[in-house]
């Protein structure tokens, strides 16, 4: 991870991460191990200017991603409208978590499994 394009958030005490945000994206944040220093997570929201390989980004309709995974996925409900859908890549061990609410991406986070 290059440092210098990536603050710590001093606001933010976790146990067992450190929570960086991107200089020039501050809604993109990365969850880095405090004894491994490996990178365990990152979370994407309203920013509509940064986009997956999968060319989604927040504000897609939900749709682009379910033609991307197929129906490799389970669709959890939540709260107040929202809804998550819910990758694993058992290959490389992460989990894909898309939240969105009305069809549209509102949240797209990524996490060591």
């Amino acid at each position: 991870m290059n440092k210098h394009k990536f603050e710590l958030d001093d606001d933010v005490l976790l146990k067992k991460v450190y929570v960086y945000s991107m200089v020039d994206h501050p809604e993109f944040i990365v969850l880095v191990n405090k004894r491994s220093n490996q990178i365990v997570g990152m979370s994407l929201l309203n920013d509509d200017s940064l986009q997956t390989n999968y060319g989604w980004k927040i504000g897609d309709d939900i749709s682009k991603v379910k033609a991307s995974l197929n129906a490799n996925y389970r669709e959890k409900s939540l709260h107040n409208g929202f809804k998550s859908l819910i990758f694993i890549d058992k290959k490389h061990k992460i989990k894909l978590f898309v939240v969105h609410k009305n069809n549209k991406i509102k949240k797209i986070e990524i996490h060591n499994k």
